[in-house]
């Protein structure tokens, strides 16, 4: 299929969504029932070749788990139990709460770059250290993530990725990570 044809069967997939989702029930069942469908597959294809047996091991977790893991009617994971899995493959995690158009663009793209994300990679992280790598961007490295006082209460913000590319401030809550919310 060439890209163009790509783009419209994705634009018609996206229009037919936003029909549905006018409905909260509908909007509240897409959301758990693809992100149960994504992590399910998304474990397996990280699996790879392996068996459940050795994946298990690698994860440290017993079959049994992982296989319960890769159901995608199973939905119970936890926080913890991602973070272990993250920490074992040397992958990151990424939980946050977004607006609809946001999931939808984020959680389009099933390709294997997305179902099976490299391992930490220090060369990667040089060159996003490095100023270049924001060359066309509104921040720097330095700038990601800075204090600033907002309406009397400290935060901690920076550029973020937007449906429009990198630009909007987001402030967040709590100014230091691990520090005190009382500061």
């Amino acid at each position: 299929m060439m890209e163009h044809e790509q783009e419209d069967v994705h634009s018609r997939r996206i229009e037919r969504l936003a029909k549905k989702l006018h409905s909260k029930r509908y909007r509240d069942s897409y959301l758990s029932s693809h992100i149960r469908m994504f992590l399910a597959n998304q474990l397996a294809s990280l699996q790879g070749e392996m068996s459940q047996k050795e994946f298990g091991q690698l994860l440290g977790k017993p079959q049994p788990i992982v296989s319960r893991l890769q159901n995608p009617d199973y939905g119970k994971y936890s926080l913890q139990t991602l973070l272990e899995i993250a920490s074992k493959l040397d992958v990151a995690l990424l939980v946050r709460f977004v607006d609809y158009p946001t999931f939808l663009k984020v959680t389009s793209d099933f390709s294997d770059e997305a179902l099976r994300p490299a391992r930490y990679d220090q060369s990667q992280m040089d060159l996003l250290a490095t100023k270049s790598y924001f060359t066309g961007h509104s921040i720097a490295a330095g700038e990601m993530a800075h204090a600033s006082p907002v309406g009397g209460m400290p935060v901690m913000g920076g550029a973020v990725p937007t449906p429009h590319g990198m630009a909007s401030f987001i402030p967040w809550r709590h100014a230091s990570i691990g520090g005190s919310k009382n500061g």
